[in-house]
Formats: C-alpha cells, structure tokens, sequence
C-alpha cells in the first residue's frame, strides 16, 4: 500500500447526526481510498487514528494521533468545527486545517498542505457519487497554490461517513476516493463487493465451566453485491469446515462420517447473500481429543466449477479457572 502525502479530512459523527462533525475522533477509526483518475489504480491510501498523544492540548483536551501522512500528526477539534494541527517534531504551534463553519465561498487560511494557504467551502449540499453510495457533501476548494503544479485542488466531505475525495496536482490532476470507512467501530462498505468469508462468535473458548456446554459457533457466507451474475453449483455436501492443532495436524472434519443425499444444489447469488452456520461443541469428547492452545479454523466451499472458496482464521482453547 503505498504512502502518500495525502491531506485528509475525515468527517462524521457516525450517526448523521444534525450536527455532524466532519472529523471523527475515536481512536481506531479508519478510511481507505483508491486512485480513480490519473495515477495506477494499484495506488491506495490509508488513514487512521491510532490513539492519543501522551501531551494534551493547551485547553487540557487531548490530541488525536493521525496517521496516514508522510508522518503522524496530532489534530483536535475546537468548537466542533475548527480542526487544529500540530506537527509534534515541530515544537507546539498549532495550525489551523479546516473551517467547517465557515460560510459558503468565504475564504479561510489553512495549513493542511505546504502549497496551499487559503481554502474555502462552495458548497454543503454538493452531490457526490462513490464507492458507499450518493450524498449531500461538503466541498473544499483551493483557489491558489504557491508550488509549481503542486498542490491540492478539492476535497469533498460526506457527513457521517469521512471525506469522500481528494483530488491533489503531484504533478498533474490526481482523484483519491473513499472505498471503505471505519468509524467509531461501524463500517461503510461498497455497494458494489464480492466475498467469501469465515466468521466465530469468539476468539477464546474457554472449557470445563461447570454446567456450561461451550461451543465453537461459526458461520460461512457467501455475498455478491455487485452487477455481475454467479451461479455456483454444488455437490451433495456443499460446503466443510477442518480445524487443524498448532502441528497443522487436522483434528475435526466437520464432513466426516455425515451422509449426504446424492443431489446437485444450484446456488443463484445476482445479487445476493447466502450463509451456513455451523456449531461445533467442545464439552463432550472434545475437551480431551482438543488440550488447551491455539487452533485454526477452514471453511470451503465445494463448488463443482473450477473455482475456490475459502477463508482460514485462528482461536484459542483454554481452562476455565
């Protein structure tokens, strides 16, 4: 993934709320983008909040760490609106990024980048279209730059979810746009996406609780939410889940010793979403067959096409005390 100096504004206060802030500060929020015009689609950016910095602001709030930058910086909101930043290897100064309050077409000094000093908003009911869906956005312009075909040239802000573009000159006219957002623990995915995924209720499995029967829930599915058609077909057992020890030695197939009926099952997802759940106990011959340690768990799908479906993740047994 490759780092650029890419001058974020993330927006939200998660819920559309009446007054949304347009940069949300939780610590492990987080927004991905994608090249969409005029560099390598293979061009993605992350950003994220990792935590807060040990110094606080001089009001006695807390700096948010953003990363994502050519290096971290420390930014808080003052008012709900003014978004303050500060470069912690620069010595305390901070410096003004954005001014969501202030008034459409009304010029306002901003630092968020080295070329550009003056920014302001032409709108707050503009409608942008991207990868999450349509909105009502807010659009930061940046009338000059002071570099020689450097700079940024607009940012769009989606309320409730993170900024929804970026289009900066490196040289040349280059568009960044959002693809998926996590904020204050809830994602934004496209609408437009196709998966195979594995999923348990827990991380740790903890056995030998008197009057308890633990077990390993676990739950396979399948989702096309893009335009294009799939229709999967499967033999009599469609699907099978193998956990494997530490060793990589299998210690439970969860087809083994099941009868199937001997039948073809078509599997139409044009769009569409389908699941499993399995349940797996562990408080019967299991909690001696399986000590305490770590495991890992794969799900397959048996498709009769010449594709593959699977998806691996680990979890941990351990003794209740």
């Amino acid at each position: 993934m490759k780092r650029l100096s890419f001058a974020l504004t993330v927006l939200c206060s998660l819920a559309l709320a009446k007054d949304a802030s347009y940069f949300p500060l939780q610590a492990g929020n987080q927004w991905q983008y994608q090249c969409t015009r005029g560099c390598s689609v293979a061009e993605t950016v992350t950003m994220e909040v990792i935590g807060t910095a040990m110094t606080a602001a001089p009001d006695g709030s807390p700096y948010y760490i953003l990363r994502g930058f050519v290096k971290d910086y420390w930014v808080r909101m003052v008012d709900s609106a003014r978004l303050m930043a500060r470069d912690p290897d620069g010595g305390t100064e901070e410096k003004l990024w954005y001014d969501f309050a202030a008034a459409d077409n009304e010029e306002f000094p901003t630092s968020v980048h080295p070329c550009n000093v003056i920014a302001k908003i032409t709108s707050k009911q503009y409608p942008y279209s991207g990868a999450l869906s349509d909105f009502a956005a807010l659009r930061i312009e940046y009338p000059y730059t002071s570099c020689n075909l450097q700079g940024l040239v607009e940012e769009i802000f989606v309320p409730g979810i993170g900024l929804g573009r970026r289009t900066d000159l490196f040289p040349g006219s280059r568009t960044y746009d959002l693809i998926y957002a996590r904020i204050n623990g809830q994602s934004f995915k496209p609408q437009s996406e196709f998966g195979f995924a594995l999923a348990l209720d827990r991380i740790v499995y903890s056995i030998g609780i008197p009057g308890t029967n633990t077990a390993v829930t676990a739950r396979i599915t399948l989702n096309n939410s893009t335009p294009d058609a799939l229709q999967l077909s499967f033999p009599s057992n469609p699907y099978d889940l193998e956990i494997r020890d530490y060793r990589g030695e299998t210690v439970y197939l969860w087809s083994e010793g099941r009868v199937f009926p001997p039948v073809v099952t078509q599997l139409d997802l044009s769009p569409g979403e389908h699941s499993y759940l399995i349940a797996i106990p562990l408080e019967t011959d299991f909690s001696r067959q399986w000590p305490p340690g770590t495991y890992t768990i794969e799900a397959r799908l048996n498709v009769l096409a010449p594709s593959t479906y699977s998806a691996r993740i680990g979890f941990e047994i351990r003794w209740s005390r």
